[in-house]
């Protein structure tokens, strides 16, 4: 006979169901929150992602309208890039850069033309932590694109320089002198300047070097042993540069002692312009320039030319050297430009004689060039800034010139945006969950390919506001 039990015993599988039961009542609300963090992580990514493709869109907008104006005034480019951000959403939200939320006072956009450069009334990094709101657009150059050495940053942001497309400079030497070139203007030395006002403004040249055996063949040698030193002309008895009608320029021009002027009563720019060497001999002759001691004139820039004295003679002998001589050698001039302050590589060129030319000098001939300046060109070539070739025998009119161009080192036009904005919370959008609202940063970079014309992302390793 079989015995009932008094009351029924729960199964073991009846057991774990209702752990787990217990379990899940217990972890709910735990799964609910870790829930509500993965939409909400996962909204703010996409905001983010969302954030970042307007920014480059304004960026991209923005430097593509600055570099095809060529610089200068940035209240247009501002702007483009402000309606091409409009363009984008954050979460079905317009991204509006001149919202007084995102942008309070937009660049100081109405007082930008208060002499800050690159028209930036403000610069800070949103990765910073003193980060300003109102600058969402920051304009600037690029003037690193590698490295100098390991560790160094490759591309650099720098908003306190001027952008240009290229360095497109032209420095024109020549000697001209029948015999000893050691007469105080038997050399001349000219910067052309530009048709780029931002070349005009930036690229300067710090060093110029005159090789006279440049392919070590003993040939020529300067001697100042036994001479005067390298000397500039006070124009005096008469400037190099003047035709049959008593029309001349001074041989000195544009430097702190010789103001932008026809006036040829000025003082030779000692202050400015120095030899490396000035006793003994040398192969190869150094000149620097520099800004004057009172800061009035910053150096050897476009426009500026002047005219010297350095007497050549050959290695084997004691034979002075004229103008051909030196071309026929030829002898190599070596231009150091910067731009913007930033070395850029040297060039070099040869002087080359003239002999075909005569020495019929132009008469009446008056240009001006992209500063205004005038220049009395009476070269039968029609040069700016070339003498008339001292006699006109062939092969020997004591006439040799050359001409070195920089047409690279460019800091391309760069323009960053960057925001910081609200993002509603989701959660408390779809249950009421009190979240929110978040806020998400993001920014873009974009540089302006002068070759094509045409502008480009980029990742910057190195934001610097100077």
């Amino acid at each position: 006979m079989r015995c009932s039990p008094l009351f029924n015993l729960p199964t073991p599988r009846q057991s774990r169901q209702g752990i787990a039961v217990v379990w899940l009542l217990l972890t709910l609300p735990v799964l609910l929150i870790l829930l509500c963090l993965v939409v909400e992580a996962g909204n703010l990514w996409l905001a983010r992602m969302e954030l970042k493709h307007a920014m480059e869109s304004a960026a991209l907008a923005a430097v593509k309208e600055w570099g095809d104006a060529g610089g200068g005034d940035t209240l247009a480019a501002r702007n483009v890039g402000a309606q091409f951000s409009l363009g984008n959403t954050v979460r079905g939200e317009p991204v509006d850069l001149t919202s007084t939320d995102l942008n309070p006072q937009f660049d100081d956009i109405l007082n930008y033309a208060q002499g800050n450069i690159n028209g930036n009334a403000q610069c800070s990094d949103i990765r910073g932590a003193n980060y300003i709101p109102s600058t969402v657009f920051v304009f600037g150059a690029i003037t690193q694109f590698s490295g100098v050495s390991e560790g160094d940053p490759d591309i650099i942001f720098n908003a306190g320089v001027e952008p240009s497309c290229g360095a497109e400079g032209l420095v024109m030497v020549d000697v001209s002198n029948q015999g000893n070139v050691q007469a105080d203007n038997a050399w001349g030395i000219s910067f052309r300047t530009s048709s780029d006002p931002q070349i005009n403004n930036n690229l300067r040249i710090t060093r110029i070097d005159i090789d006279v055996d440049p392919f070590n063949t003993d040939s020529a040698i300067f001697d100042f042993e036994a001479t005067t030193p390298p000397s500039i002309s006070e124009n005096e008895p008469q400037p190099k540069v003047q035709d049959g009608d008593e029309n001349s320029q001074p041989d000195n021009f544009g430097w702190a002692s010789t103001p932008p002027s026809t006036d040829p009563q000025s003082q030779p720019p000692t202050d400015q312009i120095t030899f490396s060497q000035t006793t003994g001999t040398t192969e190869v002759l150094s000149v620097f320039f520099s800004p004057d001691p009172m800061n009035v004139d910053d150096g050897f820039a476009p426009g500026d030319r002047f005219r010297f004295g350095a007497r050549v003679r050959r290695q084997q002998g004691n034979a002075e050297l004229s103008g051909d001589d030196l071309g026929n050698i030829p002898a190599r001039i070596t231009v150091y430009y910067s731009l913007s302050g930033n070395p850029l590589p040297a060039v070099s060129g040869f002087l080359f004689n003239n002999s075909a030319s005569s020495n019929q000098c132009v008469s009446n001939n008056i240009v001006i060039d992209d500063l205004g300046y005038e220049h009395v060109v009476v070269h039968p070539d029609g040069i700016l800034d070339l003498p008339c070739p001292p006699t006109s025998a062939a092969n020997n009119n004591g006439q040799s010139y050359g001409t070195i161009s920089q047409t690279g080192g460019s800091t391309p036009f760069a323009v960053r945006a960057q925001a910081n904005i609200r993002v509603p919370s989701v959660m408390q959008a779809i249950a009421g969950v009190p979240l929110g609202p978040f806020s998400v940063s993001a920014e873009g970079t974009a540089m302006y390919q002068c070759n094509v014309q045409d502008p480009r992302l980029i990742r910057v390793d190195q934001f610097l506001c100077d």
